[in-house]
């Protein structure tokens, strides 16, 4: 029997996962609470950090820590201009990492 490999072209939503690099969750986790907490895709944001912070600096050793926002194109497109004004007070770099797919655990 074959598997088959098609894809479903129907691609699931998935708002940003915020992904924490070089900082600790306990430092940020509250302002980024408080920059998205009437946002409208708020209850759709999930935080990732690595425990404990990894280190993240530039070659002369000065720290560089960074969030990452992962989430499906269309709807980072659709909410990259208000995601980076309400992440613009932390003072991070931030990058932006497009899913090809997310797939909800009761949609597998």
């Amino acid at each position: 029997m074959a598997l088959s490999l098609e894809r479903n072209t129907h691609q699931e939503e998935k708002m940003p996962d915020i992904e924490l690099h070089g900082v600790r969750l306990s430092d940020f986790r509250g302002r980024i609470q408080d920059a998205f907490e009437d946002a409208p895709y708020a209850s759709e944001i999930v935080l990732i950090a690595p425990a404990p912070p990894e280190t993240v600096i530039d070659l002369s050793g000065k720290p560089q820590g960074f969030l990452r926002i992962v989430g499906s194109p269309g709807y980072l497109d659709e909410h990259e201009e208000d995601i980076r004004r309400r992440l613009k007070p932390l003072g991070l770099d931030v990058e932006f990492v497009n899913l090809r797919i997310f797939i909800p655990k009761d949609k597998l």
